[in-house]
């Protein structure tokens, strides 16, 4: 059973590697999208040309939907993070006397 500090470290870091993912992939699309405008200009007048047109509008779309999804995971973030600031702690401590070290408690006044 993970401890609260332990979830919320767990959490921190999954949150983080799924948002540079995200941004990845993002980079990695609008390089694509870049390549298949600059195919399309080179073979403009060529049947290539207008077979790229679909391609253009599916990847803007996933860009789109890439978008949404960064979004939907800085939500996530906000909704953990605010859980991580309203949970109570697994053993009662009092602020002013006490803080933990490792799964102990130690008196610092």
């Amino acid at each position: 059973m993970h401890t609260i500090p332990v979830a919320t470290m767990r959490l921190g870091s999954a949150v983080a590697v799924t948002e540079e993912a995200v941004d990845q992939a993002v980079i990695k699309l609008t390089a694509l999208i870049g390549e298949i405008a600059a195919t399309r200009s080179a073979f403009r007048g060529h049947e290539a040309a207008v077979h790229g047109q679909p391609a253009l509008l599916r990847a803007q779309k996933a860009l789109a939907d890439l978008n949404s999804a960064q979004g939907e995971i800085a939500r996530v973030h906000g909704t953990l993070r605010h859980a991580q600031v309203t949970a109570s702690p697994e053993e009662p401590t009092c602020p002013e006397r006490e803080f933990f070290v490792g799964a102990t408690l130690a008196d610092v006044g």
